[in-house]
């Protein structure tokens, strides 16, 4: 395989055995009720190649992998998704959570998923080392972002536009189905596969 070929099936394996933990860990801290039920991989070319999980608005969760490679990575969820986790966090009855899932996110529903993300980047870290990775995913709040783009609106700029690797994680909570995006540059793929169990 030429250096700059990235081994889409080892880094699928990799991120799947990082969000299973974090599912696991929802279950655990937030009565999340939710499940990886499959994943593939893209690869795509700047922001224009990220797709959109969602019809109305998407919440991205931005932040920096450190270490052996340094890097930025994203996590896009549909509204919907978030929207049902917040619910499960903070116990919203199931008409408010389809609700809010109308509206636009007030900033107290923001300040709840990115805890929740928090939460995300610690389990991957966790699994991570598990698996011999000698990176993290950053938690410090210099790092870590939470922000929603409507249907329409440009994806964050901060994305590069460069060679990415799109994870569309299949997902089901509390009996629907959702996709959830993880997008990395190309060269973290590569180094996260590299970089196993060293």
């Amino acid at each position: 395989m030429p250096a700059d070929a990235v081994d889409t099936k080892a880094v699928t394996d990799i991120c799947q055995k990082a969000i299973r933990r974090v599912f696991t860990d929802w279950e655990e801290m937030v009565n999340a009720d939710i499940s990886l039920k499959g994943s593939k991989a893209q690869e795509a070319t700047g922001q224009a190649g990220i797709p959109s999980p969602s019809e109305r608005m998407n919440l991205f969760v931005e932040t920096q992998v450190e270490g052996a490679h340094e890097d930025i990575m994203f996590f896009v969820f549909p509204i919907e998704l978030g929207m049902r986790l917040i619910g499960s966090m903070i116990m919203l009855p199931e008409d408010v959570i389809q609700e809010k899932m109308a509206e636009p996110l007030s900033k107290n529903d923001l300040d709840a998923f990115k805890e929740l993300a928090n939460l995300m980047c610690g389990s991957s870290n966790n699994a991570f080392q598990s698996l011999g990775i000698p990176m993290r995913v950053s938690q410090s709040v210099n790092h870590l972002s939470v922000h929603s783009q409507a249907k329409g609106e440009a994806v964050p700029s901060s994305v590069p536009d460069s060679e990415l690797l799109i994870l569309d994680h299949q997902v089901q909570a509390k009996g629907e189905a959702y996709s959830l995006l993880q997008v990395l540059p190309k060269a973290l793929g590569i180094a996260i596969e590299e970089q196993q169990g060293q």
